[in-house]
């Protein structure tokens, strides 16, 4: 059993940047960012989105969604053609030369209170530069709403922190809806490697995606990804423990090859960038760490609270208090409904 602290925005105030990712599409992740916004009151907010976020219907379900609200000099980063959909008005400060579908990324001043549409940049690096581009206009705190299958925002190579939305519409099923939760969780909050191998797989990582590190002796594998890797036991001894460095994502299909190496009695240290690059299902997790497995980070991910969404969009729910609790015998991160 452990004990959840409880959540407060008191604890965002070193953080400049704020992600919201969830563990489903619906989960609550609109709702948890307007609670984050009226919570926040005193800073001046930036806000963007990984996806389209603000929309009055689901596109796929066409049920309604909650809409975002924000108040008055916010400035937001989102595409042109999402403007037409503002309820309020605004003034348009800059260009980013980002482009999506929906036109260029520009940074927009809210005039007064009103409601927005959100569609900010897809990728990592525009991401990055879109957040920093907010300390030009005087913005204090971030958020970034995410999107379904998108967890890139919550790398810590991106934002300082991140809020991880967990949705009923995930599964009727309770039990499962907290076991793949918190196993979400824990490839999220994977610990970070030791010092010195950090510095040797940032070396290998400059020449190639994958590499093996044997003490001081580095095997940059010729492959774009570890998706590729057929026999990585073509490269690995036995008696040492072999440290495979990946600079992409990590799968199931080359988790599983590694955990019939460890039933061969291989030692395996696997280490990845940070948590969003790994997508290991429960299953496969569990039989490589408990076949003596390792699996760590160069840098963690910070995830600074589970937000909770009781309610299914297919229409079952569960109780918010129980859903609440349960959490809480599982993770010392602060658990909360945003809406009690």
């Amino acid at each position: 059993m452990t004990h959840s602290k409880v959540f407060s925005t008191e604890s965002l105030a070193k953080m400049y940047s704020l992600s919201i990712i969830g563990n489903v599409k619906n989960a609550g992740k609109t709702v948890t960012l307007n609670y984050l916004v009226n919570k926040l009151d005193k800073y001046t907010l930036g806000v963007t989105s990984i996806g389209l976020d603000g929309e009055q219907n689901d596109v796929l379900t066409y049920t309604p969604k909650p809409l975002i609200h924000l108040p008055g000099n916010t400035v937001v980063a989102t595409a042109a053609q999402t403007l037409k959909s503002f309820s309020c008005s605004y003034e348009i400060l800059k260009g980013t030369n980002i482009f999506s579908p929906l036109g260029e990324i520009l940074y927009i001043r809210l005039r007064e209170r009103g409601q927005v549409l959100l569609a900010g940049p897809k990728r990592r690096s525009d991401l990055k530069k879109v957040i920093m581009g907010f300390r030009d206009f005087n913005c204090t705190k971030v958020l970034v709403d995410g999107a379904i299958d998108r967890k890139v925002s919550a790398s810590p190579f991106v934002t300082d922190g991140t809020i991880f939305v967990a949705g009923a519409s995930y599964s009727r099923d309770f039990t499962r809806l907290i076991k793949d939760t918190i196993h979400q969780l824990n490839l999220l909050s994977l610990p970070k490697t030791d010092e010195c191998l950090i510095k040797s797989a940032a070396l290998s990582l400059e020449g190639a995606k994958v590499a093996i590190i044997r003490e001081n002796e580095i095997e940059l594998l010729p492959y774009k990804s570890a998706i590729l890797i057929g026999h990585i036991n073509e490269h690995m001894i036995k008696g040492k423990v072999n440290n495979i460095v990946i600079g992409g994502a990590l799968l199931d299909s080359f988790g599983k090859q590694l955990v019939q190496l460890l039933k061969k009695r291989y030692k395996v240290r696997v280490v990845v960038e940070d948590g969003t690059k790994v997508f290991l299902s429960p299953e496969v997790f569990n039989d490589f760490t408990e076949n003596g497995g390792s699996l760590e980070v160069m840098t963690p991910c910070k995830i600074v609270a589970l937000a909770v969404n009781p309610v299914s969009i297919e229409g079952y729910e569960f109780s918010s208090d129980k859903l609440v609790q349960s959490f809480r015998s599982f993770t010392d991160i602060p658990v909360f409904d945003p809406l009690m």
